[in-house]
């Protein structure tokens, strides 16, 4: 799966970068951010309405998990805009959707190449984690991504 043309701008842009600078990413897209406490389970969401887009994230997370959610919704935002109804209405459609926004994080937050040395050099998946950043569960995503799973 190649990245979107829509995405490409924000490759390498957002690997190990701290989580403000995330949000401040996401805010030059018109796209406000904000931090509320969620039920227990959910990450954060992405809402649009006729004067609004917003994307809230779970002030109980990490800050791992945190760059990790904030990244998916965007995500979400720049490519399945016009997709939410559907999600409520087709779960088969809504597992794509957010099995292709996970991957394209992946992409975003860990680069490739990068990703393809650690494993040769035998890193962990902690370590790859803590380099990068990201969640233990992401970068096995990425490496099932790249046939290294």
């Amino acid at each position: 799966m190649k990245l979107p043309h829509i995405l490409e701008p924000l490759k390498g842009r957002l690997v190990s970068k701290p989580l403000w600078y995330i949000y401040e990413v996401i805010e030059a897209y018109g796209i406000e951010v904000a931090e509320i406490k969620f039920p227990p389970g959910q990450k954060g969401v992405y809402y649009k309405d006729s004067n609004n887009r917003v994307i809230l994230i779970s002030s109980m997370l990490d800050q791992y998990e945190k760059r990790v959610t904030a990244v998916h919704e965007l995500v979400h935002a720049l490519l399945h805009e016009s997709a939410s109804i559907l999600c409520n209405f087709n779960n088969t459609w809504e597992g794509k959707l957010e099995r292709e926004a996970m991957i394209y994080t992946a992409r975003l937050l860990i680069p490739e190449d990068k990703l393809i040395d650690m494993l040769r050099m035998e890193y962990s998946i902690y370590d790859i984690a803590e380099e990068f950043y990201v969640t233990e569960d992401l970068v096995r995503l990425a490496m099932n991504d790249i046939g290294r799973g």
